[in-house]
């Protein structure tokens, strides 16, 4: 929960800082502000939360391999582009490791936190991740090509965790019913 708080307060940064430079400059103000957030994000995360796999290492320091280039061209492209690649490579591993190798990501991330519920909740759960991640993926092309740069900064940074909020209660609310419903069923058998 404190993990992804620090990853919304970086997006919100990126965000604000944005809006508050003069337009010539915040593409890379915004993105100085967004690489300084995310390194501090990943030292907390690391030292005070849960010590960071390699492969959270890694993503991090692809996130920091776009940063810098916005800052250097002041240019958002590279943080879009990191954007999609991120969204799309989520969606296909996700998809992939469900339905080629038996493997539930959302189970394994969160199966520590609701052990009850059911593999085909686990299944729903995980779909309706995917339909956030494409939700995303859409909705950030859409303001990107067809509004502005600045409704896509606002999308990334508002409008998305906001989304991202609903549906982890949708998320929630699955596994909830889920265990509720299998109790009941206990309870009449």
């Amino acid at each position: 929960m404190l993990s992804t708080l620090l990853s919304t307060i970086s997006g919100l940064i990126f965000c604000i800082v944005y809006f508050m430079s003069p337009k010539e400059v915040a593409a890379e103000y915004s993105s100085l502000a967004l690489t300084i957030s995310v390194v501090i994000e990943a030292l907390i995360k690391n030292f005070f939360i849960k010590k960071l796999s390699p492969t959270a290492w890694f993503m991090y320091v692809v996130i920091l391999c776009f940063t810098i280039p916005s800052i250097i061209f002041n240019d958002i492209k590279y943080i879009q582009l990191k954007f999609y690649l991120f969204k799309i490579v989520f969606i296909l591993v996700i998809i992939i490791l469900m339905h080629k190798f038996n493997i539930n990501l959302m189970k394994k991330v969160f199966g520590f936190f609701t052990k009850r519920v059911s593999e085909h909740a686990w299944f729903v759960i995980n779909y309706i991740f995917v339909a956030y991640l494409v939700i995303s993926l859409i909705g950030a092309l859409y303001c990107q090509y067809m509004i502005s740069e600045e409704a896509w900064v606002f999308f990334k940074g508002v409008i998305l965790p906001i989304i991202g909020g609903v549906a982890t209660l949708i998320m929630l609310g699955v596994g909830y019913l889920d265990i509720r419903k299998q109790n009941q069923k206990k309870l009449r058998d």
